[in-house]
C-alpha cells in the first residue's frame, strides 16, 4: 500500500513472489516492523519475529470482522452460556434445560411474531421454535422454560436485549420473557427459568449459528 506521505508507505516479507491468502507475512514501515501488541500496532521493531507476523486472510471468512453475518428471521441458532452449556428443549417432556452441546436439541429457529422478514435487531420480539421438536419456547410464569406446544403460547414473546443494531454472530444477549431475563446459570442443571430481574452475567447466552 502506497499512501501520500513516507509513513503510509509499507513493504511485505516473509516469503517469495505473489502474496497470497493463507499467507503468513511481515509487514515493514519506514523506522521497522510492524508489531501487535495489546490493544494497538507499532512499526519500529528492528527485528521480525512472531509478533511481526500476520496471516493475509479475505474479509469474507468466519474470523474475519466483515463476515459477521447478521442474523436473519429463520435462521437456526444455537444459545450458549459461560459453562458451555446450550439452551435445550427436552424431547420427552417438554422442559428446557442448560445441556452439553447436542445439534439433535439444541437448535432453535427465529421466527417474528409479526411475519416479519430480513434482520433481527436488538429490541426485536421474536418467537424461538425448537428445531428438534418443532414446538415453540414459553416462559411459564413462576415454573420454567417450556417448549411443548406446536403453536406460541403465552410467553412465547421473547425479546432480545444487550446491544443496539443487528445481531450478530458470537453476540452475548439476553433474552426477556415478561416475567424476567432467562438465567444462563442454573445450578445442579435444572429447569432453566426466566428468573433474572436483571441483565447481567447469568442472563447472557451467545447466539450462534
Amino acid at each position: 500500500y502506497h499512501g501520500s506521505h513516507l509513513g503510509n508507505v509499507f513493504s511485505f516479507g516473509g516469503g517469495r513472489g505473489a502474496v497470497s491468502i493463507g499467507d503468513h507475512v511481515h509487514i515493514k514501515a519506514m523506522m521497522g516492523y510492524v508489531t501487535a501488541v495489546a490493544a494497538h500496532v507499532r512499526g519500529d521493531s528492528v527485528d521480525a519475529n512472531d509478533l511481526q507476523t500476520f496471516k493475509i486472510e479475505s474479509p469474507t471468512q468466519l474470523s474475519g470482522y466483515m463476515a459477521r453475518t447478521g442474523l436473519s428471521y429463520g435462521d437456526i441458532v444455537t444459545l450458549r452460556n459461560r459453562a458451555n452449556e446450550y439452551l435445550s428443549a427436552d424431547p420427552r417432556n417438554g422442559w428446557v434445560y442448560l445441556r452439553p452441546e447436542n445439534s439433535e436439541i439444541d437448535r432453535w429457529a427465529v421466527l417474528s411474531p409479526a411475519d416479519s422478514q430480513g434482520k433481527v435487531r436488538y429490541g426485536d420480539v421474536v418467537y424461538f421454535k425448537s428445531y428438534a421438536t418443532g414446538n415453540f419456547l414459553a416462559c411459564n410464569l413462576g415454573h420454567g422454560l417450556t417448549a411443548n406446544r406446536k403453536g406460541p403460547a403465552t410467553f412465547s414473546e421473547i425479546k432480545i436485549v444487550g446491544s443496539n443494531g443487528i445481531v450478530h454472530r458470537g453476540d452475548d444477549l439476553g433474552l426477556w420473557c415478561g416475567s424476567g431475563y432467562v438465567s444462563s446459570d442454573i445450578p445442579g442443571g435444572g429447569v432453566s427459568k426466566a428468573n433474572q430481574v436483571h441483565w447481567s452475567a447469568e442472563a447472557q447466552f451467545e447466539i450462534s449459528w
